[in-house]
């Protein structure tokens, strides 16, 4: 029988606290990874949120340019499917999207042929994210527009987008972009990685979000010493809008044993300001581990790292913040 990733996370599920995932969501999950062959994605990650006690959890896949021959055409996905026959093809999308990231929105609920519901071309390693991308970066997003039959870039969009790119410097850089597949919302997200928390302040303010920084200083200023690197989302429409979400993580995540106490700060951080509650605490350190899956005998095998990915903090004005957690599985090869 034919191994799919529902094979692989089948047994992983055994350490997911009942906290984190409902059995139905389980359910859920796995009827989606049944459609994706095991060897197209070693990187899974699933959301949940931390202050609420519903263990509903959305999740997404990573497929690497690598492996993107090995996708399968899913009966119903007609634009998911034009999208990877393109990226084989067409030489824009070909030539930027390094990895992609399938996302599915089980907590809004699932339609019949659960389709992804946003994608997330990934940019943070690939040395070709330079000044000719930013050229050409509206060539890139409506091509997948374009494919996926969504409205094409407005011009006040793409004002919003060259202030953005326009006002990187050398310590904040592009990380990926968020393009909606069956989302009602035109929004497209925009994502920037650095490792100083007042780099987001001086870029936030150069492009003329400097109100919005008091909200969020409140929060990351307490939070920069549990951590060593953020992430900065930003949704654009015809102006950048209202909400604005940072991401808290670690490098070298897989080594998970050496960042627990850092996570367990971090978390309890949260706990203490009534940000997450301790049951989603203490599930999210106890899914820290790792576990032994054969995945071809003859040749090698594997580990499979259960861990952390990252905390995200969703900031609107005049609403109490909402925490995120992101916890994955990802497949270290043994040589």
């Amino acid at each position: 029988m034919q191994r799919n990733l529902a094979t692989i996370t089948e047994t992983l599920f055994n350490y997911v606290p009942k906290d984190l995932i409902a059995p139905i969501n389980q359910e859920k999950i796995q009827k989606i990874l049944r459609l994706f062959p095991s060897k197209i994605s070693d990187f899974i990650i699933f959301e949940s949120r931390l202050a609420f006690e519903e263990a509903i959890t959305d999740v997404a896949l990573q497929v690497n340019s690598k492996n993107k021959e090995l996708y399968e055409q899913i009966s119903n996905w007609d634009k998911v499917n034009a999208l990877f026959d393109k990226w084989n093809n067409n030489s824009v999308i070909n030539k930027y999207m390094e990895n992609i990231w399938l996302e599915f929105d089980i907590h809004e609920g699932l339609n019949e042929f659960l389709i992804p519901s946003i994608i997330f071309p990934e940019f943070y390693d690939n040395l070709l994210i330079n000044d000719l991308f930013y050229k050409e970066y509206d060539i890139f997003i409506n091509s997948i527009l374009k494919i996926l039959e969504r409205k094409l870039l407005t011009e006040k969009q793409m004002i919003n987008f060259d202030n953005c790119f326009t006002n990187l410097d050398k310590n904040i850089k592009l990380y990926t972009i968020g393009i909606p597949v069956i989302r009602e919302s035109k929004s497209i997200r925009v994502c920037f990685f650095t490792k100083n928390e007042d780099t987001i302040y001086d870029y936030l303010k150069r492009i003329g979000l400097k109100k919005r920084i008091s909200d969020i200083k409140r929060v990351l200023n307490k939070l920069e010493k549990f951590c060593d690197h953020f992430i900065l989302h930003l949704d654009i429409e015809d102006s950048i809008m209202d909400k604005i979400c940072v991401e808290f993580s670690f490098f070298n995540l897989t080594n998970i044993y050496s960042l627990k106490e850092k996570w367990q700060s971090l978390l309890e951080f949260f706990v203490e300001n009534k940000m997450c509650i301790t049951e989603k605490k203490d599930a999210l350190l106890n899914w820290l581990g790792e576990s032994r899956e054969i995945f071809n005998p003859e040749i090698n095998d594997s580990i499979m790292k259960r861990f952390i990915l990252e905390v995200k903090v969703v900031f609107e004005t005049n609403k109490q913040p909402i925490v995120k957690g992101y916890f994955g599985i990802k497949k270290i090869q043994i040589l």
